[in-house]
């Protein structure tokens, strides 16, 4: 499970609940910001729908720049979700684009190890001469 937090403006948030009850997600609350005029909107969302909860979200908010979308994991509920549903939901390794772009993005930096190495490497032959 993952919960899907949505921040945005007050006349965003009818949809953006709309989108909750039309994947029929597990759970779903909603409460404003006290600083400005936004509302938050968090969703408890199962793996397998993740994905289309937030494309169809990211389609609504997009034309919003004081609008943004995090996706977080879940350790645990209480009550538990349905034991069926759960071994079926950890059976299939569902992940999101937007976590992909991120740990691609984070492991794709080269280190200052990474490129010692590298020159440790190019240099190794000659000094063996």
């Amino acid at each position: 499970m993952k919960v899907i937090e949505v921040i945005t403006e007050e006349g965003y948030v009818d949809t953006v609940l709309g989108v909750a009850e039309q994947f029929d997600v597990t759970d779903y609350w909603c409460y404003p910001l006290e600083r400005d005029d936004r509302h938050v909107v968090h969703m408890l969302v199962p793996k397998e729908l993740v994905q289309s909860v937030l494309d169809t979200t990211q389609k609504i908010i997009s034309a919003n720049q004081r609008s943004r979308i995090m996706v977080m994991p879940v350790e645990a509920t209480i009550p538990r979700v349905n034991d069926l549903d759960a071994a079926k939901s950890s059976s299939k390794n569902t992940t999101s684009r937007e976590e992909l772009y991120q740990s691609i993005e984070r492991n794709a930096r080269i280190d200052k190890i990474i490129f010692c190495l590298s020159c440790f490497r190019l240099l190794l032959p000659q000094l063996a001469c």
